[in-house]
């Protein structure tokens, strides 16, 4: 059999397009070889180098994870509860190089798939998956992101993309602008059992190479607007920009830090027109009609009428709009 299997590797080195007929055959090896002995819980071999310990102060045992998230839409907004729901597809990459395996001996095969749901789901879960959760979140990642397969590559690159939702409790701000307001929610994604000397979180730079048609980005994210079905087209909301940062937090009970990527979603009012016209200016009308009493000779008996006609017209509107 050894003999065959190396004929159809030298087969699928000559091929020069596309994946060989025999693709899943080297992949069930190199999946069954790399998960014989492998260990979920366990952390991957580091891949930090001494520049990233100089500036994170991580440990040597330590494997960093790049997030980027693309947002699609605003599912919802609920001021008066203080959530905001999103369409995102949430991207981590990392390196584990228990996965990886050489090409040359399995068929020039370059990349597998793994199954990956979550790192409390390890029922569900094939190889190990970062430990991020999102902090002020109203319902967990794992119940509103798409459970997907992983891509690793022959080096032990791991490549996991999730679409779903990220439902968020937020502090919002900029209503007091209202209807004019551009609001703005921040929520912070980070380790919940793994401080930074296990796992140490990054953002993304993918994204400066994107085509800027795509829609506004930068370290971590992208807005995606290119796609037909991206954006909405009858919404309150839309979002405007996004801004990212890395944070650190400490805690009593342990000497490590969680570093944290922070996102802060910037939304714009697309129904400024509508509370222009069904609600400013029609105030703006009784408040002008309201003047007019001082103009009418006291003499005239409809002046009274008149006034309190205005003072009703607006106690009715009031009730209306609430």
């Amino acid at each position: 059999r050894l003999p065959a299997l190396l004929a159809t590797a030298a087969l699928v080195a000559a091929s020069p397009v596309g994946w060989p007929r025999e693709h899943g055959t080297f992949a069930s090896q190199i999946r069954a070889a790399n998960l014989e002995h492998y260990d979920k819980t366990a952390l991957p071999l580091s891949d930090r180098s001494q520049v990233d310990l100089n500036t994170t102060g991580g440990g040597r045992a330590g494997t960093d994870v790049t997030v980027e998230i693309r947002f699609y839409t605003v599912e919802g907004i609920d001021v008066a509860h203080s959530r905001m729901r999103l369409k995102v597809w949430l991207i981590m990459q990392w390196t584990d190089e228990r996965l990886a395996w050489n090409p040359e001996k399995f068929g020039n095969v370059s990349s597998v798939h793994y199954l990956a749901v979550a790192h409390n789901k390890p029922e569900e879960t094939e190889i190990w998956v970062p430990d991020l959760t999102m902090y002020n979140a109203a319902e967990p990642m794992e119940d509103t992101l798409q459970g997907q397969l992983a891509t690793v590559s022959s080096a032990g690159g791991v490549y996991w993309s999730r679409p779903g939702s990220l439902d968020v409790l937020c502090k919002f701000s900029g209503l007091v602008a209202f209807p004019f307001d551009d609001l703005s929610c921040s929520f912070e994604i980070g380790g919940w059992i793994l401080g930074s000397w296990q796992q140490g979180v990054k953002l993304s730079d993918r994204a400066k190479n994107a085509d800027p048609a795509q829609g506004p980005q930068g370290p971590g994210f992208l807005v995606e607007r290119r796609q037909a079905t991206a954006g909405q087209a009858y919404s309150e909301f839309f979002i405007n920009d996004a801004d990212t940062s890395i944070a650190a937090w400490t805690y009593e009970c342990c000497d490590d830090f969680f570093s944290v990527a922070r996102y802060t979603v910037l939304l714009k009012r697309t129904t400024q027109g509508f509370y222009s016209f069904q609600i400013i200016f029609p105030l703006v009308l009784v408040v002008l009609g309201g003047f007019c009493v001082f103009w009418l000779d006291p003499d005239v008996g409809e002046r009274l009428g008149y006034g309190i006609t205005l003072v009703l017209a607006t106690a009715i509107y009031q009730v209306v709009l609430t």
